[in-house]
């Protein structure tokens, strides 16, 4: 299932384009990109680098977001194969990027509804 149109995907490509467009100008404490002076037109590499920072920041807080929205994707019943269709990879990649997500939510959910205690090893994890 395709949870976003291609549409949708250009939209938020060009928002978060905006956005790293934006956190670079304040690195380099200007208002918009748009404004840089003759001085840092001539500084290419510090620019470059500022960019690299700025994205490798924001390839961080995306890694971390995606993991949230997977483990309350598990623990709503999602299993590795809803988890890699919506992220648009195989069960297999999935399972790879979010190891133990999908099966640890599944026996929580089995234990509760079958009002199983939890297991003691399990306690110190909740």
């Amino acid at each position: 299932m395709d949870y976003l149109t291609n549409g949708q995907r250009r939209q938020l490509a060009d928002r978060i384009g905006g956005a790293i467009d934006e956190a670079v100008a304040r690195a380099l404490g200007l208002a918009s990109r748009s404004l840089l002076p003759e001085s840092q037109q001539q500084r290419p590499r510090e620019i470059a680098l500022v960019e690299v920072a700025v994205t490798e920041h924001v390839a961080r807080m995306v890694s971390e977001f995606s993991t949230a929205a997977a483990q309350a994707a598990a623990k709503a019943g999602a299993s590795y194969g809803d988890l890699g269709a919506a992220a648009k990879m195989t069960r297999q990649d999935a399972r790879r990027r979010w190891p133990g997500l999908a099966t640890a939510a599944a026996a929580a959910a089995a234990r509760s509804q079958h009002g199983v205690p939890l297991r003691p090893r399990d306690r110190r994890d909740v």
